[in-house]
């Protein structure tokens, strides 16, 4: 009988095909039952999926994760090769907001100011 050894390359022994077919089986599973994409919730990321407005290249307004307040961001550097996103201010109402991207931005993209001056006057609060 053989040692614990040859038990082990037995259990790494497989039939053609069926380690590739258990392992595509447990990748579909995984699929099934995986979360949204993490860089989605992130609110550092840059495919956060709450992005109110792209103010200019390097500022944008999104809603919080937990959609309590807007936040006024800055691209800041990368992470992993991919743009990332610092908040610089919070706010609760459309006015602060508004100055605080004037103030902070400088020059924005006159499409997106018309975005936020339609904006409701308060932050929209959770029922």
């Amino acid at each position: 009988m053989g040692g614990p050894n040859e038990a082990t390359r037995n259990l790494h022994k497989q039939e053609p095909g069926r380690g590739c077919r258990i392992r595509d089986e447990l990748n579909d599973l995984k699929k099934v039952t995986a979360p949204p994409e993490k860089s989605q919730t992130r609110e550092t990321s840059d495919d956060y999926a709450k992005v109110v407005v792209q103010l200019c290249p390097r500022h944008r307004v999104i809603v919080c994760k937990d959609g309590i307040q807007w936040v006024l961001q800055k691209r800041d550097g990368e992470r992993a090769g991919r743009p990332r996103w610092t908040g610089l201010s919070y706010h609760l109402t459309r006015d602060s907001l508004i100055r605080a991207c004037r103030r902070l931005c400088g020059p924005c993209d006159p499409l997106a100011l018309q975005r936020l001056s339609e904006l409701p006057e308060k932050f929209p609060v959770k029922s």
